[in-house]
């Protein structure tokens, strides 16, 4: 058991004066971003059967209504009522699942089970809002650069600035925040602080994944004149192109933010109010995509992190047939 579902069941035998079983329970038909995200235990509570949707340890907060989606989806394939089991909460993010009617429970401090059992303490997490826990784009991109292309073990800031196209103090409070995480070592040469990273890339994905989030920011229609070269294909059709998946009518790219403000600009492309007329569909990404991929195609981790949400079961299939099949260096 992870320590959250220890913590669990320990709660709930407080509360019953007398020992909680939880029986684990397999979770194959969920989409992949739910197993990764929750593990799956059933016990008896108040005479009913309840399915607990344990989040893994060191998982960022989500949002209200992120939580609300996750529950429906594990109630249309549970028998009986769900709960979330959460490690922390906000005051915020309290009051929005209980207004939104989501079952909870925070071991020790909260529980929140509708027409059940209430109790709810004044003790918050201090951590602060859902996204606090998020890697900055500069530090996600220097992570997955590894991961993907690697190159970057045993190099000062200085030189994986070169590499990445950014100042040396970026790559240095990336490196800090990553060092602070425990997902890379730090090494000193003289004056020179050298990043050290684990030889495993799938261990290290795993790591850090619970501290990633979509590179997307805002998507636009547009029109142009000319198409744009050498942008990579992103979204929906480079999944159809990475799987047996139908691509959207409109094909999508993925530009840097600054990128896609500066063709703007310069005329090369327009926005266009909807998809009706509009030549492509645009990715605004926190971090360019270029940089990860040499191809036609965003690159896999970036795209399943940027569709790892989406709620079609299609697409969750195909995301964990490409990232089952996909080369770990």
């Amino acid at each position: 058991m992870n320590t959250l579902t220890e913590k669990t069941e320990k709660y709930l035998a407080d509360f019953f004066e007398g020992p909680v079983r939880l029986q684990k329970v397999e979770s194959v038909n969920l989409p992949l971003f739910l197993r990764e995200r929750y593990s799956l235990w059933r016990t008896v509570l108040f005479d009913k059967s309840w399915l607990l949707a344990i989040e893994a340890d060191d998982w960022n907060m989500g949002t209200p209504r992120e939580y609300r989606q996750h529950l429906r989806i594990l109630a249309d394939n549970a028998k009986g009522p769900v709960v979330l089991v959460l490690g922390a909460t906000t005051s915020t993010l309290r009051n929005r699942l209980i207004r939104l009617n989501v079952p909870f429970i925070v071991p020790g401090t909260q529980v929140f089970l509708p027409m059940a059992f209430i109790n709810l303490k004044e003790r918050y997490s201090p951590y602060g809002e859902p996204s606090a826990k998020r890697l900055t784009p500069t530090a996600q991109l220097l992570v997955l650069y590894q991961i993907l292309i690697g190159q970057l073990h045993d190099l000062s800031s200085k030189q994986v600035a070169a590499k990445l196209g950014c100042s040396g103090m970026m790559i240095t409070k990336a490196r800090k925040e990553l060092e602070s995480r425990d997902i890379c070592n730090v090494k000193r040469v003289g004056k020179e602080a050298r990043i050290l990273f684990p030889a495993d890339t799938k261990t290290l994905w795993k790591k850090v994944l619970p501290s990633l989030a979509s590179p997307v920011g805002k998507k636009h229609w547009v029109q142009w004149d000319q198409p744009l070269a050498e942008i990579q294909y992103a979204g929906m059709t480079a999944l159809s192109q990475r799987s047996l998946i139908s691509d959207d009518e409109i094909l999508t790219f993925a530009l840097k933010r600054q990128v896609f403000t500066d063709m703007l600009g310069r005329s090369q492309i327009r926005v266009w109010p909807d998809q009706h007329g509009a030549h492509a569909r645009i990715e605004c990404w926190s971090y360019d995509p270029s940089l990860l991929s040499d191809g036609p195609l965003v690159d896999p981790l970036s795209l399943y992190l940027s569709l790892r949400y989406d709620h079609d079961e299609r697409v969750q299939g195909e995301l964990a047939t490409m990232m089952k099949e996909l080369q770990w260096q």
